[in-house]
C-alpha cells in the first residue's frame, strides 16, 4: 500500500480510538489520512470529532434499511464516494456479512478489548475478572467473516489489579487501545503486514509513539500558566506605602541611642587605665630583657 494511506473509519459512539487515529494523522510523518467517518447512528460524539477535524462524515442509520445486506449496499455505495484503502472498525457495533467482509479481506481491521482468542463478543472485562486472569489487554485484527477470529496484527497487554472493577480494567485497556491502533495502521501503510487469512508476518519497523507523548514534554504550556508573574508588579504598589511609614520611626530610634549614649568622664577614666597598663607593660618588658642579658653573661 502506497503511504499515505487513505482510511475510512466505522464507529458507533463517542469514537475514542477515532480520536486517537484523528491525532496520529494530524502529524505530517504518519502515513496515512482519514478520508471519511462513518457512523450507523446518528448524533454520537464520534461524529463531532471528525467534524471538528475537518474530516467527511456520513450517517447510515442501520434502521433505516429492512436487511442487513440493504444496509452494507448503503455502505458500499457512500464508500465508493471516497478513495478508501483501509476501513478501521472503531467501536462500530454492528455485525457485517461474509459477504461484505470479502470485498475488503486483508483490508480492514478491528479492535477488541482483550488478548484475542481469549474472550471474543462482548462483556469481555466481566470474563476476564471473573476468570482471575493476572494480565489483559486489546487485540488490533484483521477483520474475517469469524466474530473477532482474524489474524492478530498488534496487541497490548495491562496488568489486572486485585481491586479491579470492570469499569477500572476498561480505563487501562482503552488507554493501550489509543495507542495499538495509530501503530496497527501505520505498520500497514508502511507495507511492512503480509497477510493471509491464517497468520500475518510482519517487518521490522521503528516503534509507533502517540502524538500525545511526543508532545508530552510540554513544560512549555507550564511556563505559560506561571505567568501570573505579571501579578509581581502589583507589589510595589504595596512597597510604597511602606518607606514613610519607616521614616516615622527614625526618630524613636535615634532617641533611644541617645538614651544609652555612653558617659565622657567614664571614657576619661578607662583611657587613663589604660595608659598606665601599657606604661606597666613596657618597664615588664625592659626587666625581662635585662634578666635574660645577665643570664646570658653568667653562662659564658
Amino acid at each position: 500500500m502506497v503511504a499515505p494511506a487513505h482510511l475510512a473509519v466505522f464507529i458507533s459512539g463517542r469514537g475514542s480510538n477515532l480520536q486517537s487515529i484523528i491525532d496520529a494523522c494530524a502529524d505530517s510523518d504518519y502515513p496515512a489520512r482519514i478520508q471519511v467517518v462513518i457512523s450507523n447512528e446518528p448524533d454520537v460524539m464520534g461524529l463531532q470529532r471528525a467534524k471538528d477535524a475537518g474530516i467527511p462524515t456520513e450517517v447510515i442509520p442501520h434502521k433505516a434499511y429492512p436487511s442487513r445486506r440493504e444496509f452494507e449496499a448503503a455502505l458500499s455505495e457512500t464508500l465508493a464516494k471516497y478513495p478508501v484503502d483501509l476501513i478501521c472498525l472503531a467501536g462500530f457495533m454492528r455485525v457485517l456479512t461474509p459477504d461484505f467482509v470479502s470485498k475488503w479481506d486483508g483490508r480492514m481491521l478491528n479492535i477488541h478489548p482483550s488478548l484475542l482468542p481469549a474472550y471474543p463478543g462482548l462483556h469481555t472485562h466481566e470474563r476476564v475478572l471473573h476468570s482471575h486472569d493476572k494480565e489483559s489487554g486489546c487485540t488490533v485484527h484483521f477483520v474475517t467473516p469469524g466474530l473477532d477470529e482474524g489474524p492478530t496484527l498488534v496487541q497490548k497487554r495491562v496488568p489486572v489489579l486485585p481491586n479491579d472493577t470492570p469499569e477500572t480494567l476498561a480505563a487501562r485497556v482503552l488507554e493501550q487501545e489509543h495507542t495499538a491502533y495509530p501503530e496497527a495502521i501505520r505498520l500497514i501503510a508502511l507495507g511492512k503486514v503480509k497477510y493471509t487469512k491464517d497468520f500475518v508476518e510482519i517487518g521490522e519497523v521503528s516503534p509507533y509513539v502517540p502524538p500525545a507523548k511526543q508532545v508530552e514534554p510540554a513544560p512549555a504550556a507550564q511556563p505559560a500558566e506561571a505567568k501570573p508573574a505579571p501579578a509581581a508588579p502589583v507589589a510595589p504598589p504595596q512597597a510604597i506605602p511602606a518607606p514613610p511609614q519607616k521614616t516615622k520611626e527614625t526618630p524613636a530610634m535615634s532617641h533611644h541611642h541617645a538614651d544609652n549614649a555612653p558617659d565622657q568622664a567614664a571614657i576619661q577614666e578607662a583611657d587613663a587605665i589604660w595608659s598606665h597598663f601599657i606604661k606597666a607593660a613596657q618597664y615588664l618588658g625592659v626587666g625581662v630583657i635585662v634578666t635574660l642579658i645577665l643570664m646570658a653573661l653568667t653562662l659564658l
